[in-house]
């Protein structure tokens, strides 16, 4: 497979530890930076053996100078449209941070280019991106339990950022983390959602400035019930960064958590025990899935095949609307204390 060029607006932060992924991929060679603070290029030049001339602080020169594919976005969600449609409007494909936009006009006129100017657009949803989530998804498609009819989802940390980017965000848990946990939920399922019942608040030792506790109940397309609890001040037992999912079927349960899926059929039958599983302890262990690289790597592995490929990616911005919304949805939902239907929201784009 040829390596393409990608060229990276969004070095501080986040966007550091980007162009380490970029670094070390096998599919892409970078080929320059952006960014507005001139230490955040020269600590990740330094870092990454970028050459000088390659790193600006305008992004029309970079364009013009890079002999560059594609661009990645990692700068703040407010400016991702107005990096997204200069790269498009420049012939450049784009990844794109999640989430694609701050707003759903924005969201939409970065899609709306895309397709006007039939270069590629793809949101790094690198949660989905996993052995386990692909595993989960490959045990439900064999429908060894049967279908989910319900699934809970706990989410608990308490992370402590130096940026106060997070710290002083409006609802920073739904806007920042849980459209992680949404995309998950879309990709398991294979299906959107229909409406978002929200509870929102922030406990009095919260570090946040913004709620940072939720309770939501979602309904999916075919009847499927989440119900998501997540937290980043838990006082006590904290869960890995993907949660702990319990996903009851009609013929079983799937447990997900810590990169382990245990499966409980409520019949042991044939098709069970042809799985691959691995008995431990009195549980049924699924082994996971192999792939050759997982989350930012697998994101740009996707983004570079697709373009290869001519093809769709699986987390197209055009797909990713609906991954957005849920997060939208539970915001306004918190907000009117009262159920938020998907279609509607969209509709007031």
């Amino acid at each position: 497979m040829g390596r393409l060029n990608l060229l990276q607006v969004g070095i501080g932060g986040w966007g550091y530890s980007w162009a380490g992924v970029v670094k070390e991929s096998k599919y892409w060679d970078p080929v320059g930076y952006v960014d507005v603070d001139p230490k955040n290029l020269q600590k990740a030049a330094e870092t990454y053996d970028m050459n000088e001339e390659n790193c600006f602080n305008d992004l029309d020169i970079a364009l013009e100078k890079t002999d560059c594919d594609a661009v990645l976005v990692v700068v703040p969600p407010e400016y991702h449209k107005e990096v997204a449609i200069k790269a498009l409007e420049k012939g450049k494909h784009v990844l794109v941070e999640k989430p694609l936009a701050d707003n759903f006009p924005a969201a939409f006129e970065i899609v709306n280019k895309a397709e006007e100017t039939g270069k590629k657009l793809m949101v790094s949803q690198n949660y989905r991106y996993k052995r386990a989530p692909r595993t989960v998804k490959n045990v439900l498609e064999r429908s060894i339990v049967g279908t989910p009819d319900y699934i809970t989802v706990n989410f608990h940390k308490a992370p402590h950022f130096d940026s106060p980017f997070r710290l002083e965000m409006e609802e920073p848990l739904l806007r920042d983390m849980s459209i992680h946990h949404f995309d998950q939920m879309r990709y398991l399922l294979d299906q959107n959602p229909v409406s978002v019942y929200a509870k929102t608040w922030n406990p009095s030792w919260s570090w946040f400035d913004g709620n940072a506790v939720a309770v939501i109940l979602i309904e999916f397309e075919d009847g499927t019930i989440v119900n998501y609890h997540g937290s980043w001040v838990t006082q006590g037992w904290e869960t890995p960064w993907d949660g702990d999912w319990r996903l009851e079927c009609t013929e079983g349960e799937i447990h997900w958590n810590n990169n382990e899926i245990i499966v409980d059929p409520t019949t042991k039958s044939q098709k069970v025990f042809n799985s691959g599983m691995l008995e431990k302890d009195g549980n049924l262990i699924v082994k996971l899935l192999p792939m050759e690289v997982e989350e930012r790597k697998y994101s740009l592995l996707e983004f570079n095949e697709t373009i290869k490929e001519d093809r769709e990616a699986e987390t197209s911005g055009k797909d990713n609307i609906y991954s957005m919304a849920l997060t939208f949805a539970a915001f306004e939902s918190a907000k009117k204390n009262k159920e938020i239907f998907v279609e509607e929201l969209l509709q007031k784009k």
